[in-house]
């Protein structure tokens, strides 16, 4: 048998969502796949590009998207927009229109938010015009925050937070943010505590571990 080398990508398309055979599918898969990557290196590749996310996670996300086709996606944490570009790319590889192009709900919506101006704009950016059309970014400044239902801990939440009936939900920040004194100060994130009452029963949250 001749041994087949697969890189990320190949593994989860191959073992996760399954293969099907002919021409015409693997010719899309091979196109799918070099617009996937193109974008991957367009964000990797910049000088703020250090903390986006991992190729191996990119790859999960983008499979995922392709498979569960979700209408209202939510990601923490918008960063110069790599993990919200991806989505979106996905998205258009399968044929799903945006919603503000679609008649009813058939389209799907990103929200993308994001803590720091600098990295939002740089997102607005470097996001394929395309590909914006998918996406709503919004700015919110990350807090600590408390919750009765989990005592004596502290939370870093996005102050503003959109809340919606999302599907999928990418958790990758808030990052670090100053205390009172002035000093980075981390948390863990809480955002998912608000959002509990709001997201669909069968929704995917995927969290960033980096």
């Amino acid at each position: 048998m001749r041994k087949q080398k697969l890189d990320g990508c190949d593994l989860v398309r191959h073992f996760g969502i399954g293969f099907l055979n002919g021409k015409k599918f693997i010719r899309n898969i091979w196109n799918h796949k070099m617009n996937f990557k193109e974008l991957y290196e367009k964000f990797s590749r910049h000088p703020e590009g250090l903390w986006i996310l991992g190729y191996g996670d990119a790859c999960r996300i983008y499979e995922m998207i392709k498979k569960l086709k979700p209408k209202k996606l939510l990601d923490l944490g918008t960063g110069i927009g790599c993990g919200t570009a991806i989505m979106a790319q996905a998205l258009k590889d399968v044929g799903i229109k945006p919603r503000s192009l679609s008649d009813g709900d058939d389209g799907s919506v990103i929200d993308s938010v994001e803590q720091n101006p600098k990295c939002s704009r740089l997102a607005e950016q470097l996001i394929p015009q395309d590909l914006r059309e998918y996406i709503r970014i919004f700015d919110a400044p990350a807090i600590i925050k408390e919750f009765e239902e989990v005592p004596y801990q502290y939370f870093s939440v996005f102050d503003g937070l959109p809340t919606d009936s999302y599907d999928f939900v990418l958790i990758d920040g808030p990052g670090p943010l100053l205390d009172s004194k002035g000093k980075f100060a981390e948390a863990p994130n809480g955002d998912i505590l608000i959002l509990l009452n709001e997201l669909k029963e069968d929704a995917i949250v995927y969290l960033d571990q980096r």
